[in-house]
């Protein structure tokens, strides 16, 4: 939820599922936040600070006025130009490489953690995804909005890292630029799980315009095994 942090500043306060916050998972929730705090990336949201007390585990991130939800904006206009939908591609990438840089990875890109400003800027949301919490869920949830963006790693709830973030962005790109899924859309996890096996539809491109290599791209990035995307 939003709210009103120190001099007036913005914040975005993110409350975490209580089933998310059992003994095991705290821990790796704390060490995530220490590396996150201060880390400033600039279209990242950064993290500013976290509570938990002894229940409910809370984030605060510094956000800017005026950002939606890629999800919401694609909804909200007719029409995106593949010029604009290239360079929100490319900051994206970029913001995931920063994240590396800095020793963390993203874990959750979907068209719900990528937000768009008024100035069609790219701000990356929700980065304190812990492995752990993500092999939680794996264990405890039949659904899943962002479901058919976890890689096959994440799904299996085995060790995730960069390449799961290379892997989401991959199922972006094939969505913005092909207008469909690579798999059957579903939010139901099992079924989602059960694609790690099966090749994904052929990459059908929305406009002639678009590099005739981007299909390369995109197979290499959703590649099943994680040794595989780069």
């Amino acid at each position: 939820f939003a709210a009103t942090g120190v001099n007036d500043t913005p914040v975005l306060i993110t409350q975490y599922d209580p089933r998310f916050t059992q003994s095991p998972l705290i821990q790796p929730l704390i060490e995530r936040c220490e590396r996150l705090i201060n880390v400033q990336i600039p279209q990242v949201s950064r993290l500013i600070d976290y509570h938990f007390d002894g229940t409910s585990f809370f984030s605060i991130y510094a956000v800017t006025g005026g950002i939606t939800p890629l999800l919401q904006r694609l909804k909200q206009t007719a029409h995106v130009d593949i010029s604009q939908l290239l360079r929100w591609c490319t900051e994206i990438l970029k913001s995931l490489d920063q994240l590396q840089r800095h020793g963390v990875y993203h874990g959750n890109i979907s068209l719900h953690s990528v937000h768009i400003d008024e100035a069609n800027r790219v701000t990356l949301m929700h980065t304190l995804i812990h492995e752990a919490v993500i092999t939680h869920t794996m264990n405890s949830v039949e659904k899943l909005d962002c479901a058919l963006f976890l890689s096959p790693e994440q799904l299996q709830g085995t060790a995730s890292g960069f390449q799961s973030d290379i892997y989401g962005f991959g199922i972006l790109i094939y969505l913005l630029f092909s207008n469909s899924w690579p798999y059957e859309f579903t939010t139901e996890v099992a079924r989602v799980q059960s694609f790690s096996t099966m090749p994904p539809r052929p990459f059908s491109p929305i406009n002639a315009q678009l590099p005739p290599y981007l299909d390369q791209i995109i197979a290499i990035a959703i590649a099943k095994h994680p040794s595989e995307r780069f």
